[in-house]
């Protein structure tokens, strides 16, 4: 399942009753310069001038450079929930965009929560910063994977900082990373 970002750039939340599973991709990651839902977007190059990303870490506009990481904000309780910053264009000369945020999922399950599959919140194109990811749930289990990598560390784009991954549960037997 893939969220794409949405009129009010708000965070995906699911409230669940019972259990959650998560055997395939959930994904609250950017494309491009598009953020991801609660992700900030790429700054725009208009041809006459370029311009820094939006959001609390975007990426500041450096002649003739590509956006490098910022350090990861934010807090660790992921509170409030917000995704990625975008990253910032290159060159007025180039028509080139910063790299959309990754997204922000919070998952709250009232009894456990599975995951076999991976959760995305990575950050994308140039220089975007990796989103947030939250799970809330009495146990956590499985073998699966959780990214909310910056643009850097995915497909070897430019530079975008961490994001956040927290998890709060009674007990753990989650294996993957």
């Amino acid at each position: 399942v893939t969220f794409k970002n949405n009129r009010t750039k708000s965070p995906v939340v699911w409230l669940v009753q019972d259990s959650v599973v998560v055997n395939g991709t959930l994904s609250v990651a950017a494309n491009y310069r598009v953020p991801g839902p609660g992700g900030f977007e790429g700054g725009l190059d208009d041809l006459t001038a370029a311009r820094s990303g939006y959001g609390i870490g975007g990426g500041l506009y450096k002649p003739g450079s590509y956006a490098s990481g910022n350090p990861t904000y934010g807090n660790a309780a992921c509170l409030p929930l917000i995704g990625g910053s975008g990253g910032s264009t290159y060159t007025p000369l180039y028509n080139v965009y910063g790299g959309g945020g990754g997204g922000a999922i919070l998952i709250a399950s009232g009894k456990s929560c599975e995951v076999n599959g991976q959760i995305l919140a990575d950050g994308a194109g140039t220089g975007g910063s990796g989103g947030a990811i939250r799970i809330i749930s009495n146990s956590l289990a499985g073998k699966g994977a959780l990214y909310a990598r910056g643009a850097g560390a995915v497909a070897g784009e430019s530079g975008g900082g961490s994001g956040r991954i927290r998890i709060e549960a009674n007990s753990s037997s989650f294996t993957g990373y």
